[in-house]
């Protein structure tokens, strides 16, 4: 049996071993950033004597509670400000030559979720290539994307990306140490969903994380998942005035409850009466980190020429029937409220007309959901993966195969396709999200594999399914799978006319 106890470069890890794979869990790969370091870029750890036991997780980023938490399957391992840890999964069996990486961010809107989710589990996808299998905790919400510097006059020099850096760290940790787990280091993946995948896009933007990952998935992300400076020290305005007076000069001194308070008003019903982007905490295009907004660079060619895979699920909003209960009993009225919130009369018009809403006769829920997936998810995925295939070899997909939830109302939700790339079928959510079925475990064994040679190789081992090139199409993940071409419709057409800044704050 392979050893469960190892060196890293900080000091010696105790994990355990399963009947699929070796675990390490819980590992810090910085310094806590609590005290003096909260709202600091992420330090070096300063390791430990002995052996350190990493058979638990760590906790997740302090977060706030909400609907999109309750909801999150899997739950997580208590909340703290010490969370800059990350879990290793690595097959049982040992193996002559190095294994690719794959590098796991996690979503939850830049303000909830934890690498600790049951469905994150990488000991089924590490055995799938084989690979070595990696999910971060970084900070999130306003502790990781919220930037301080401007409004506190550089008192607090938190640039909005202190949780973007935290991902980059933890790359850099695992590329000093991805030899120990039998990975190999100059053969890493980073993929990520929702808030990941647009973590993904910003890291590749990032001119200090080029040359350290050498391939990219992009899953339900988008290239436009970052605010202005001007949007960002709004954000923070607001923010500061959510605080008790007493703390509002220095939040540095804010307790762990009125942080989360101030961050649930953030998330809450501010969204929407001051305007609010559906994620107010973000990474920031900040001139320096992020030089440019991700779908930008993407035109340009400005990142890194690696491989990249990316895509959507088909019905990504209505993930949101299960969240938000005012979208579950919409109505008309309703409807065009929602829709004047992002769009003028002459768009509503337009989008009515493209998505053949019929007052009285259509689905109120069902339309806002198709209308929104496609703002967030759909279209900017389609566009950065047009405007990336320009410059690189792109693989682009969409996920249709049907969740059981809600009576099949749910369609193809967002989230849906990760237990299927990860194996995890058996995990919290089964019956809502996904089904633990034979049907279901040939799809995911045929999608880990996929995602695992991705990584091994930088192309999918599917002979007909090719990198985009002047003819767009997708790879449609379902039952049978099988490419898709893909030609521009009304809907397509309405996306493309909406320019950048217009995405970029919804």
């Amino acid at each position: 049996m392979p050893a469960t106890t190892v060196a890293t470069t900080l000091g010696r890890v105790r994990g355990y071993s399963t009947d699929r794979a070796r675990c390490w869990l819980g590992i810090p790969y910085a310094a806590p950033p609590i005290g003096a370091l909260r709202w600091q870029p992420p330090q070096p750890h300063e390791g430990w004597s002995g052996v350190r036991d990493s058979r638990e997780f760590g906790p997740a980023a302090l977060q706030h509670t909400s609907q999109l938490a309750d909801e999150l399957p899997g739950g997580l391992a208590g909340c703290s400000e010490d969370c800059l840890t990350l879990n290793v999964y690595a097959p049982l069996a040992t193996v002559d030559t190095p294994l690719p990486v794959m590098v796991w961010v996690h979503g939850g809107g830049f303000s909830v979720g934890s690498g600790s989710q049951a469905m994150y589990s990488g000991e089924r996808l590490s055995t799938a290539g084989p690979c070595v299998v990696v999910t971060v905790n970084y900070r999130l919400g306003v502790l990781g994307f919220l930037r301080l510097a401007d409004v506190t006059n550089g008192r607090i020099p938190a640039t909005g990306n202190e949780g973007l850096l935290d991902q980059l760290a933890a790359i850099e940790w695992i590329i000093a140490n991805a030899a120990t787990f039998g990975g190999d280091p100059d053969n890493i993946t980073v993929f990520g969903e929702s808030a990941g995948g647009m973590s993904v896009a910003a890291l590749m933007t990032l001119p200090r994380a080029a040359g350290k990952f050498q391939r990219a998935i992009i899953q339900s992300g988008s290239a436009h998942g970052a605010h202005s400076l001007d949007r960002a020290n709004r954000v923070a305005e607001l923010f500061l005035k959510q605080l008790p007076r007493a703390v509002r000069d220095n939040p540095a001194e804010a307790d762990r409850v009125a942080l989360s308070n101030a961050s649930l008003m953030l998330h809450g019903r501010m969204m929407f009466d001051e305007g609010l982007s559906v994620m107010p905490t973000r990474p920031v295009v900040d001139g320096t980190l992020i030089p440019e907004l991700p779908m930008s660079a993407f035109r340009t060619g400005s990142v890194p020429s690696i491989p990249v895979m990316i895509g959507c699920t088909r019905d990504e909003w209505r993930y949101w029937l299960l969240v938000d209960r005012g979208l579950a009993k919409l109505d008309h009225a309703g409807f065009m409220r929602r829709l004047a919130f992002q769009f003028n009369t002459d768009e509503i018009a337009e989008l009515i007309s493209v998505y053949s809403y019929r007052k009285g006769e259509s689905d109120p829920a069902l339309t806002l959901c198709d209308i929104t997936g496609d703002a967030v998810f759909g279209a900017s995925s389609r566009k950065a993966a047009l405007a990336l295939a320009q410059h690189q070899r792109v693989y682009r997909y969409r996920f249709d195969y049907e969740a059981p939830g809600l009576g099949g109302r749910l369609g193809a939700p967002h989230v849906s396709e990760i237990p299927h790339v990860f194996g995890t079928l058996d995990a919290p959510g089964t019956g809502v999200l996904f089904n633990d079925t034979p049907a279901s475990r040939r799809l995911s064994r045929t999608m880990a594999w996929t995602w695992s040679a991705f990584a091994r190789d930088g192309a999918p081992d599917i002979d007909t399914w090719p990198p985009l090139d002047g003819t767009p199409g997708y790879y449609r993940w379902d039952l049978p799978h099988a490419y898709e071409s893909e030609r521009e419709g009304s809907r397509e057409a309405f996306w493309r006319d909406i320019d950048d800044a217009r995405v970029q704050a919804m």
